[in-house]
């Protein structure tokens, strides 16, 4: 019997433009953000603004349209940022909330410019992206079993500076060689990072390769 986990893949972010075309004959703007947004940390819009007929402000917005019956439209977050009058080239600091995806059915990021009488406006649609910081470490006491053993085994959830990650919620499965869930522990707390548990072999169970699978931070 192996040991095993399951974990969520990094999704790359991808880059949205907010913004390339000329207003008026005067303003020039080019702003850019990530497409795919992780939430509870910061992200950079990088702004290209010229030719101004007078300072102004840059605004920028992320609206979210809540998921079910009740699909109202609402700003997450926002940040205006002063432009003086000879425009601006520069990566502009924005936080992402804390946010569930499973919340949201749609994710915008909208860029308005106010100069004087030259304005603009964009909106983009954009993504969540979940970053999975937990590693799960499966141990078991021995590499095989025989029928009708126990199998003692230990999981660790760790941060990436290998620190034990405390109050994480994980579940663990049990699968056979022909993938049939024998075993389940759902919404299990990791109060320290660390579970130690036992699962019994039948007297007459099925030979090969069994699977301890363990999902966390998800």
């Amino acid at each position: 019997m192996a040991s095993g986990w399951t974990h969520r893949l990094l999704l790359l972010a991808a880059v949205v433009t907010l913004g390339t075309t000329p207003v008026a004959a005067s303003i020039e703007y080019l702003v850019t953000a990530p497409g795919f947004l992780t939430p509870n940390a910061d992200i950079k819009v990088t702004a290209l603004v010229t030719n101004l007929s007078s300072a102004g402000q840059l605004t920028v917005d992320l609206w979210g349209t809540r998921s079910g019956l009740n699909q109202n439209s609402t700003v997450l977050a926002s940040r205006t940022y002063d432009v003086g009058a000879g425009g601006i080239d520069a990566a502009l600091q924005f936080r992402i909330p804390s946010l569930s995806p499973n919340d949201f059915s749609n994710l915008y990021l909208d860029v308005t410019g106010q100069f004087g009488s030259d304005h603009f406006y964009n909106r983009s649609s954009v993504q969540l992206k979940y970053v999975n910081n937990v590693n799960v470490v499966v141990q078991t006491d021995k590499p095989m079993y025989r029928q009708g053993s126990t199998v003692n085994y230990r999981i660790l959830l760790l941060d990436n500076n290998l620190l034990p990650v405390m109050n994480q919620l994980a579940n663990i499965t049990i699968t056979n060689p022909y993938g049939q869930l024998l075993f389940q522990q759902q919404f299990i707390n990791f109060t320290d990072g660390l579970l130690q548990g036992a699962y019994d072999l039948l007297a007459i169970t099925d030979e090969g390769t069994w699977t301890i699978s363990v999902s966390a931070g998800t």
